[in-house]
């Protein structure tokens, strides 16, 4: 785009991103996330965002918690993305800590602690969220089900089944 003179958009730069991420191409993303600077977006919170999700996919989460820490005003996609880096490089405490920070927590970032804490066997940790959680859904129901009969506990695991409101072919 900009070699025949376009100005790139936020919308182009954070799907370039996202490609770049999907198809773990670290020097391109690093080369865009140069181009963010210069473009005038590195206050953009879809742009940041974005540099996050490349981050920890790419397994740099020192980059994607530095780009995060810099964001003026994360939104909820913003720490939802960071809270997933942690939890994707297995660091629990960390982001429990940044589940804790969330100002306004969606039904995704409930999801995403009480998925890490089964997957990690943590059941206690897991249902202390679910009972906490404002609102359920079903995929909050399958992760707390999922994770009991992971944990070869199928007594919980069957409790919580009959107690879903709703099943799906999932479930």
């Amino acid at each position: 785009m900009q070699y025949v003179g376009f100005h790139p958009s936020t919308y182009a730069v954070a799907a370039a991103l996202k490609a770049c991420a999907r198809i773990s191409e670290k020097i391109l993303g690093t080369l865009i996330h140069s181009q963010v600077f210069k473009c005038g977006f590195n206050l953009n919170v879809y742009v940041q965002t974005s540099l996050v999700d490349l981050y920890w996919k790419l397994g740099n989460m020192e980059n994607a918690q530095r780009v995060f820490n810099e964001m003026a005003e994360p939104n909820v996609f913003s720490w939802n993305s960071i809270l997933h880096g942690h939890l994707k490089v297995g660091d629990l405490s960390k982001a429990r800590q940044v589940f804790d920070e969330i100002p306004m927590k969606d039904v995704v970032s409930w999801n995403s602690m009480i998925y890490g804490y089964a997957k990690a066997g943590q059941m206690g940790q897991a249902n202390c969220l679910f009972e906490e959680m404002p609102e359920r859904n079903s995929t909050s129901w399958n992760s707390v089900v999922c994770g009991y009969a992971d944990c070869g506990n199928m007594k919980e695991a069957r409790k919580l089944f009959i107690e879903m409101p709703q099943r799906s072919n999932v479930t």
